[in-house]
């Protein structure tokens, strides 16, 4: 791939062939989020964005060895403060993982083995975070990769395969939102720098807090209130909701899941929503969150829609789970978008470039700007 000269001039911009972000829109490589989203797996999906393509399923199989590979490893050394964000205990991870500054990118797939061994290994961060390390040792290679983020996620030995399909999805959901969070600018700033692969990625991760990324966690907390009470009072659904979101807007707080700078409609919860139905899991705080926005305005009197942290919250307080797993699926697949962010800087671009994010603009690879204008 033959490097963009550094700055375009204004108005120009300078192109990526990752991820298209519009209002109300969200293509990975020209393929729409509910494309993807409870359609493909997870180590299709990070090969969409690493290699632009999906991979032959006579490959599938092997790209799956690689992620179990990485997974079974025993995790670094690395301590935990117990009051810290979890995004920094992952970044603390992965800068003392050898296995991740060992593993080579060269070759023709190289990008991609790299990508999906360190999802691998960030999945066993994961399971040594929640205490599953146990369960998740169960993981059999030749089944789908699915299974093994059930074990990471919900620490039971026995699948239940509707609910591994669910938490798929939740982590495709993650991977990639363009230029426009804290994380991506972080880690491709990083990139241009030409630091390695796990200082970039980890620079990322480690922007991502209660503010991004880290409110679907918030969000799971909200939603297992919401549906405390309304199983002890037995009221309304829809006015317990109302109840809950007065008390907390009282105490200066927001309502965690709402808003966006973007997307008056986020794609992303449409995908969920749907798959959250398809695979059963889909509960009381599943159709709370379909009534939130239309709740907020009757309490606020304006308008503010419901993003895709807001219904990762409601997933993972309907499936019962930890409401720190919003936030560690959050993080998991956002590890793919980051590395093929990273990937692009530095085969594409020179080092030390002046970067405008606002200027970033998709095209299909092989394309310029002016043919795709």
């Amino acid at each position: 791939m033959s490097k963009v000269q550094a700055g375009s001039p204004k108005g120009r911009g300078w192109p990526t062939s990752i991820t298209r972000i519009e209002q109300n829109r969200v293509e990975i490589v020209g393929r729409s989020i509910r494309e993807l989203v409870g359609k493909r797996s997870l180590p299709e999906t990070v090969h969409l964005l690493i290699k632009r393509t999906f991979p032959e399923a006579h490959r599938l199989s092997r790209f799956n060895a690689i992620a179990f590979e990485a997974a079974v490893r025993p995790p670094p050394s690395a301590f935990r403060i117990e009051s810290e964000h979890v995004s920094k205990t992952v970044a603390r991870h992965l800068l003392a993982d050898r296995e991740i500054a060992g593993y080579p990118a060269d070759g023709r797939d190289g990008e991609y083995r790299k990508t999906i061994f360190c999802t691998g290994r960030v999945a066993r961060y994961i399971a040594s975070i929640l205490g599953h390390a146990e369960a998740s040792a169960d993981a059999d290679p030749d089944e789908p990769f699915s299974h093994w983020l059930y074990r990471v996620f919900a620490g039971h030995d026995v699948v239940r395969t509707e609910r591994a399909t669910m938490l798929e999805a939740l982590v495709v959901a993650c991977m990639d939102h363009g230029f426009t969070p804290p994380s991506t600018q972080a880690c491709v700033l990083a990139a241009s720098t030409r630091v390695p692969w796990e200082l970039a990625v980890a620079m990322g991760v480690g922007v991502i807090s209660d503010v991004h990324g880290g409110a679907s966690s918030r969000a799971a907390e909200f939603y297992a209130d919401f549906l405390h009470r309304a199983t002890n009072r037995g009221k309304d659904r829809s006015d317990v909701l109302e109840s809950l979101m007065r008390e907390t807007l009282s105490r200066g707080q927001r309502i965690p899941g709402l808003g966006h700078r973007i997307h008056t409609a986020d794609p992303r919860c449409n995908a969920l929503w749907s798959v959250a139905e398809e695979t059963g899991v889909a509960a009381e705080c599943v159709q709370a969150s379909r009534l939130a926005s239309k709740v907020f305005a009757r309490v606020r009197g304006t308008s503010l829609p419901i993003n895709v942290d807001g219904v990762v919250g409601a997933i993972v307080a309907d499936m019962g789970l930890p409401p720190i797993v919003g936030t560690l699926g959050f993080v998991l697949g956002r590890i793919s978008g980051l590395s093929a962010h990273y990937f692009e800087e530095v085969n594409t671009f020179p080092a030390m470039r002046w970067i405008d994010f606002s200027e970033a603009r998709y095209v299909k690879e092989g394309t310029c700007l002016e043919d795709s204008a």
